[in-house]
């Protein structure tokens, strides 16, 4: 069994309600959570509507005030292994940049060995459809370099909204609030190799590339969030710091 978190912060007017109804019933072994990050328009309603329409399979959950994915994700997490007995779960962005279909191969992909986490993988190559705009791409590439030498992680795109997880990471990773709202991708990584140890950490986890992703517009990131990453990074860094030295 397989569950798949949705964090959701005004997703009232973008939310694919049918997508997921339509997804659910042809994989019947998977369950969606989805986390109402403090909406401030009519996400609630779409989401008790959405969520009526397959009680099995569909689950709910409302937090008071937004409190940034980090946490939405991160109670989703909490919620599911205190429901149901899960092999797997996973957190995948609301708004479909990586459509649903993109679970499966990385569904596929963690079952057949010993991985922890599988994380989706946006690289733009011949055969994959993979659409951003090229100024966000470059600038994504010129922070992905920074934070990886910084954090001496070997990983191409951490900020990729798809990953997957073996259920017994799940309590290790997500039971302490992350420092970062937003960066709180990187804090999964540390806190994995953490658990598995430098040497071992490039057998347990794994990046697969996506066959698509498009960038959705009205994106919840801003400019300024670019200009402030750095920062959180530099939070990151600190917090982490004997993790990443040792």
């Amino acid at each position: 069994m397989l569950a798949i978190i949705i964090p959701c912060y005004n997703e009232g007017n973008r939310l694919k309600s049918q997508s997921f109804l339509t997804f659910s019933a042809q994989h019947p072994n998977l369950h969606f959570y989805f986390v109402n990050d403090g909406s401030k328009d009519h996400t609630e309603k779409v989401l008790t509507q959405l969520c009526a329409q397959n009680p099995d399979h569909f689950f709910q959950l409302s937090l008071n005030q937004n409190s940034g994915k980090a946490e939405a994700v991160r109670q989703g997490m909490l919620l599911a292994i205190e429901k149901h007995t899960y092999n797997y779960l996973g957190f995948l962005d609301a708004d479909l940049s990586a459509p649903l279909a993109e679970i499966l191969p990385l569904y596929d992909f963690i079952r057949k060995d010993e991985y922890l986490l599988v994380a989706g993988c946006r690289i733009k190559i011949v055969g994959k459809n993979i659409v951003r705009s090229t100024l966000r791409h470059y600038f994504s590439r010129i922070f992905a370099t920074f934070y990886s030498n910084l954090l001496r992680l070997p990983n191409y795109d951490t900020q990729c909204g798809l990953k997957l997880f073996r259920a017994r990471l799940v309590p290790e990773i997500f039971n302490t609030s992350f420092i970062s709202p937003w960066l709180f991708d990187l804090e999964i990584f540390l806190r994995t190799r953490q658990l598995t140890g430098k040497e071992k950490y490039s057998q347990h986890i794994a990046e697969l590339p996506l066959n698509e992703w498009k960038e959705v517009g009205a994106s919840r990131l801003k400019w300024s969030d670019f200009i402030k990453a750095p920062l959180e990074v530099l939070k990151i860094y600190k917090h982490y710091k004997k993790n990443i030295l040792s």
